[in-house]
């Protein structure tokens, strides 16, 4: 502190990890029959650092002027490092790596990445009614090429605290009263450490010897993708009880980010791209009145709502038409694949939709390759998404609730199309049951959602299509705690300062169509799915807690 205005914070972490596992199995188990046996050994490391040293002033002028501003620096580095191997055909009790016939099997990756930045936020109250907001930062990135690594953003903002103005004192039950707005630009980077690099692979499957392969192109020219937010917003409290929090916001992404496959003559099958360009659009609103507020009582409730149109607007190359595609038109990760047009009522075999090309008539197929590909109106990503949270208490006992919802995603259960619901395809794998509404065919005329049970399966009946894809809303109860503050004139004699007893429950249940697990867990951001997989679902937890101080 160099200063009562002037002060230096410094953070500064490091952190290592090592991880060590091993695995025996038995050439005389079951198990181990087809190799003779094997051991695994596995060893990786974590390295991590990040610094943080950020100069802070806060200071004001006269009556009327007030200044907060920032000049900080960041640095984060992460590395890992892993190496693994497995011996084949070893002696019974064997425990080294080198106990096989066969030279181990061995792998190892290496992974470094870092970040830098350079920033300024400056904040600057006129008379605590007009306010105005710059930020500016400078950051590096090793995710992209050399040339590419540093980009600047900013945003510039203000509000206006329209209740500290005297005709709206005057009105007396308008307690705040504030619009705002800001706009600016601000930067996203590949997932990858390595996207912009063309990665080889090492081998040696090749006659014996040691050989490089890579299907992942690296693309030297990838940079920042750059978004452009527009952010409109008002803060009410009303009769010192209802407070309101309304955000209206447009987003214009360019120099999109996302992966491109390529034609099969390039010798690769996917890119990150970096030319594309989308928008966001939507509002966010919170409501939450104070429904009782008495000495002894008080109960709130608590209402968010948040709602996106999400939109690819140009794409260079024309549309990446995959099963989850990126198509001008149609949101990010849009759903392409064929329509399920259900199950033949004569024979019990699978029925999709076929396009006809000129006309867009449609028309049913039997065959699953005849059948047409289309961009659906359809995307893994909720158009609508909220909350509702309310507050009780009385005296020191106090119950909080937490309940969420999701609508307008479509998931692709793969979990159903890959293991559970294949029609026969694979007799020694476990079947799901046929929830509620679904049905079997079983003989001619019977009108049903599922085709004839068969041994390897029914016609492509299992391959991708809209037979899998389901609604993804959900209302979840996602917590619940009750809790009691002891009273002071309990715990003074103990000399104990604060002890609150609390009973917690969490994910006690979900309301939703999906047949599978948990919705909310599902709708992940990773390349292919936001579709399902094979995790565990949320757990449901139940917690009892007491703390005390001092």
């Amino acid at each position: 502190k160099f200063f009562d205005w002037l002060i230096f914070r410094s953070n500064n972490r490091f952190g290592f990890t090592n991880n060590y596992s091993s695995s025996y199995t038995d050439p005389t188990s079951r198990g181990g029959a087809g190799t003779d046996g094997s051991f695994y050994d596995a060893n990786s490391n974590t390295r991590s650092i990040y610094a943080s040293q950020v100069l802070n002033m806060l200071k004001t002028f006269g009556d009327k002027h007030e200044i907060n501003a920032y000049l900080g620096y960041e640095y984060d580095e992460y590395r890992y490092w892993d190496l693994s191997a497995t011996a084949y055909k070893i002696f019974q009790g064997a425990e080294i790596i080198n106990a096989g016939a066969d030279d181990p099997a061995a792998s190892g990756t290496k992974t470094e990445q870092k970040n830098m930045a350079v920033f300024f936020n400056g904040n600057y109250t006129f008379d605590s009614k007009y306010l105005f907001q710059l930020m500016v930062r400078h950051d590096g990135s090793s995710r992209f090429g050399a040339n590419k690594r540093w980009a600047t953003f900013w945003s510039v903002g203000a509000g206006w605290n329209m209740h500290e103005e005297e005709w709206i004192k005057e009105l007396g039950w308008i307690n705040q009263l504030k619009p705002r707005i800001s706009y600016g630009i601000s930067g996203n980077q590949p997932n990858g450490a390595y996207e912009w690099a063309t990665v080889y692979s090492i081998t040696q499957q090749y006659a014996n010897e040691i050989a490089f392969y890579s299907n992942y192109a690296g693309n030297p020219n990838l940079s920042w993708e750059q978004t452009g937010s527009l952010d409109i917003g008002l803060d009410v409290r009303l009769f010192d009880r209802v407070n309101i929090v309304l955000d209206g916001y447009v987003k214009k992404v360019r120099n999109l980010i996302y992966l491109r496959h390529m034609p099969a003559v390039s010798g690769f099958n996917r890119q990150t791209a970096n030319d594309g360009k989308m928008e966001n659009k939507g509002f966010e609103l919170t409501v939450t009145p104070e429904i009782i507020k008495t000495k002894d009582w008080y109960w709130d409730i608590s209402f968010n709502m948040g709602y996106n149109h999400n939109e690819i607007t140009y794409l260079p190359t024309g549309d990446d038409l995959t099963m989850q595609a990126v198509a001008v038109g149609y949101p990010y990760m849009n759903w392409y694949m064929r329509e399920w047009a259900g199950v033949n009522a004569l024979d019990g075999t699978p029925l999709w939709f076929k396009v006809d090309p000129e006309t867009g008539q449609k028309t049913v197929t039997g065959n699953y390759n005849d059948a047409t590909p289309v961009l659906l109106d359809a995307s893994p990503t909720p158009k609508v998404n909220g909350g509702i949270t309310t507050n009780l208490s009385w005296k020191g006992l106090s119950l909080n609730a937490n309940f969420t919802f999701s609508a307008g995603a479509k998931i692709y259960n793969s979990m159903r199309a890959g293991a559970l619901d294949r029609d026969g395809e694979r007799p020694s794998q476990p079947a799901m049951a046929l929830a509620d509404g679904w049905s079997r065919w079983e003989k001619p005329g019977d009108i049903a959602t599922h085709p004839q049970l068969m041994a390897g399966g029914n016609n492509m009946a299992s391959s991708t299509s809209t037979r899998y894809l389901e609604s993804g809303d959900y209302f979840k109860m996602k917590s619940i705690t009750l809790s009691y503050t002891f009273p002071k004139k309990w715990l003074k004699p103990l000399k104990v300062e604060n002890a609150v007893l609390s009973l917690n429950a969490e994910n006690l249940f979900t309301i939703t169509k999906y047949s599978g697990q948990d919705p909310e867990i599902l709708l992940s951001t990773s390349y292919n799915g936001n579709a399902s997989d094979y995790g565990y679902p949320t757990v449901r937890r139940f917690t009892v807690g007491l703390s005390v101080n001092f």
